[in-house]
């Protein structure tokens, strides 16, 4: 996610420009969503990691979305809230 958005900014494109119909964000959205299911709470060091830099992508390549912000900071906080337990 880094190596893209640091693409997108180094070329100064946008990345509404290359979805070409598909949308991005959705995509690693549905993927996340899908590997934190399949994660236990011995992995919450990385996947916090991974919602990290999913929101450090978004900021970079979608910086007027709130919502999409907004949904990985829910996202992320349903995850702690879940394994908090296990938080050190």
């Amino acid at each position: 996610m880094d190596r893209l958005s640091g693409y997108l900014a180094d070329n100064n494109l946008d990345v509404e420009n290359i979805e070409n119909g598909s949308n991005i964000y959705t995509l690693f959205q549905v993927n996340i969503q899908e590997l934190v299911k399949g994660s236990d709470s011995s992995e919450i060091k990385n996947t916090l990691n991974l919602y990290s830099a999913f929101l450090q992508f978004t900021l970079k390549c979608y910086p007027g979305k709130h919502k999409y912000v907004n949904e990985i900071l829910k996202d992320a906080a349903n995850y702690c809230a879940r394994n908090e337990s296990s938080i050190d």
